[in-house]
């Protein structure tokens, strides 16, 4: 074709398309315009490419040469004689494409070869939807919707091979769906067949390859009869009141590796591998739907993936199924729908809750425990053992090492995570102490098994502590050692010196104690070691004087007399927990600031000489 010819076509395929002539037929090639269809024909040649326009046409229409016919907009042929076909195509390489075709008998009559039929709704046929006579071959026959014919949706006639027929809806046929008479080496896949008498029907019919087709609701949903050397993989036959019938033995009904979906299939999978354990008939590897619990994560919140591990597809076998779950955790149920999901196709749902400290969750796919028909639905699941899984954690056996000790105290506190459930969760365990979060761990805990989480913390002054890990408590004493107080009272007492009146505080291991609390450290250290007792001592709180004075003379306190007064002091402050104004001596009533200097004085001199003093002069 010239650059010229060309750019003509290409005009007139604009022109029509966008100014939408009604019920004329254009000839691309020459741009001539024809009122009918067969007019069009009549006055074209092989390898000429009509356009019909929007319209109904009412002729039979004989395909004589080798064209392409297509439809542009809503395009419908009725027959004018109903006795006739709707299309009679006896050319080869022909194609008709996008037409509604009724009325006729049949819609299509196919005699030729390496024909084209695509796309049309052909539809309220006398007989046959589309009928290819004896010794058609090498045609395409795909994406057609054929509905409603009084026979067949598709007859192949007696030597009809090599034809493709592929993604067709046929449904609602007064008989079969397709039948096949006598015809060998054809291929039938994808199609969708549905509400016929029979789904597809062999008779004396070899070498055809039946695959991927939906085939439901029919009263057969495939009839073989003097048919042998078929392979039948892949197929979906649901809800057929008969599944199959007639003569099934001698085709191959399973490839290595799949067969068949049968919606009235009973048998499990028990292994996991997605196929049926038993045979369907004579299909040994049966297709079935297995929706497993594949994981549940706690990372950010909880999310559950279910999986489809059988080799069915559930969007084939119900595309509009929505099948129930629940999330329980804890206390708390959450219902969910899962979506059709494909063979090894995946669908995870989230809960915004991050689990906290010990938990549950049980995550259960609801199926009837009769029929293991999953709940709302007619699909059985295959293996329901996998249905249902949990995560159970809890916390237990909390340990700290060591229990006591002088500040800072470096401890390690740890529990042990216990899962009790059938697969893996994570467990945050947070450190509390005095009620305070200090740290926080994440750990995974395996289906079945204990993990030890651990905390190292340093306590860095001296008091009585609570730690936790969550809900389990323990508790720590960290106390001042003899030789901290030591340093502490030399401080004192060369500040006391220097300025002539008490520090506001005294720190010891990086942590501030006030003068009443130091005095009674200092009575309980001079009484401890004149017991012999050397170890740590607890600290306690202890409130101030309330109005410190009193009297007394210069001289010499011995030994006895001031550890006697410390008991004095210590058991004032157990009775009142306060410290005194003063202390009872035989020089006097001792006023608290002087007492505070005092045993400090007392507690150093044992800090450099490693006994008390034999007196204190004050």
């Amino acid at each position: 074709m010239s650059r010229i010819s060309f750019l003509v076509l290409v005009l007139a395929v604009a022109f029509l398309l966008v100014n939408g002539v009604s019920a004329t037929v254009v000839n691309l090639n020459t741009t001539e315009e024809f009122s009918t269809i067969q007019e069009a024909i009549d006055n074209s040649t092989d390898g000429h490419h009509l356009i019909v326009n929007s319209g109904t046409y009412n002729e039979n229409v004989l395909v004589n040469k080798t064209l392409t016919l297509e439809a542009n907009g809503t395009v419908t042929v009725s027959a004018g004689n109903s006795n006739m076909p709707v299309f009679n195509v006896t050319a080869n390489n022909s194609q008709v494409k996008g037409f509604t075709i009724t009325g006729g008998n049949p819609g299509i009559y196919l005699s030729g070869s390496n024909n084209t039929i695509c796309n049309n709704t052909i539809t309220s046929n006398g007989e046959e939807g589309i009928f290819l006579d004896s010794g058609s071959g090498n045609n395409t026959i795909c994406n057609n919707i054929i509905t409603s014919n009084g026979e067949e949706g598709i007859f192949l006639d007696s030597g009809s091979g090599n034809n493709t027929i592929c993604n067709n809806i046929i449904t609602s046929n007064g008989e079969e769906g397709i039948f096949l008479l006598g015809s060998d080496n054809n291929i039938i896949c994808n199609n969708i067949i549905t509400n016929n008498q029979w789904g597809i029907y062999l008779f004396e019919s070899g070498n055809n390859t039946i695959c991927n087709n939906t085939i439901t609701n029919n009263s057969y949903g495939i009839f073989l009869f003097r048919s042998g050397n078929n392979t039948i993989v892949g197929n979906y036959f649901i809800n057929n009141t008969n599944q199959t019938a007639g003569d099934l033995s001698g085709n191959y009904w399973n490839g290595t590796e799949v067969g068949n979906y049968w919606s009235d299939y009973a048998g499990d999978d028990l292994d996991g591998d997605g196929i049926g354990d038993t045979p369907y008939n004579l299909d040994q590897k049966p297709l079935i739907v297995d929706l497993m619990i594949e994981n549940i994560s706690t990372s950010g919140g909880i999310q559950v993936r279910v999986k489809n591990n059988g080799k069915a597809d559930i969007t084939r076998i119900d595309p509009n199924a929505k099948i129930p779950i629940t999330v329980q955790y804890n206390s708390q149920e959450f219902p969910r729908d899962i979506d059709p999901l494909p063979s090894g196709g995946t669908q995870t749902i989230t809960l915004n809750i991050v689990p906290a400290g010990n938990y549950q969750i049980i995550t259960t796919i609801l199926y009837n425990e009769t029929t293991h028909y999953l709940e709302t639905t007619t699909i059985r699941d295959a293996n329901t053992s996998n249905n249902i899984k949990n995560i159970n954690i809890t916390a237990g056996n909390l340990k700290m090492t060591p229990t006591s000790g002088v500040a800072p105290l470096n401890i390690k506190v740890s529990a042990d995570l216990t899962n009790t459930g059938d697969l893996p969760g994570n467990y945050t365990a947070g450190l509390i102490v005095n009620d305070r979060r200090v740290a926080t761990k994440t750990v995974e805990v395996p289906a079945g098994g204990v993990v030890v989480v651990s905390f190292n913390y340093t306590l860095t002054s001296a008091g009585n502590y609570t730690l936790a890990i969550n809900n389990l408590t323990a508790f720590a004493s960290v106390k001042i050692s003899v030789r901290q107080l030591t340093d502490a009272a030399s401080w004192v007492r060369a500040y006391y010196g220097r300025y002539g009146r008490l520090p506001g505080k005294v720190t010891i291991s990086g942590q501030g104690y006030s003068m009443a609390q130091f005095l009674y450290l200092l009575c309980r250290a001079t009484v401890n070691v004149t017991a012999g007792n050397v170890a740590p001592i607890s600290v306690r709180s202890v409130a101030s004087p309330t109005a410190p004075g009193g009297w007394y003379r210069h001289g010499r306190l011995y030994r006895s007399s001031y550890v006697g007064v410390a008991k004095n002091i210590l058991s004032f402050v157990d009775r009142y927990a306060r410290a005194p104004n003063y202390a009872v001596t035989g020089l006097g009533r001792i006023p608290f600031q002087r007492l505070v200097y005092m045993y400090s004085k007392i507690i150093k001199f044992y800090g450099t000489n490693k006994r008390l003093p034999n007196y204190v002069t004050i």
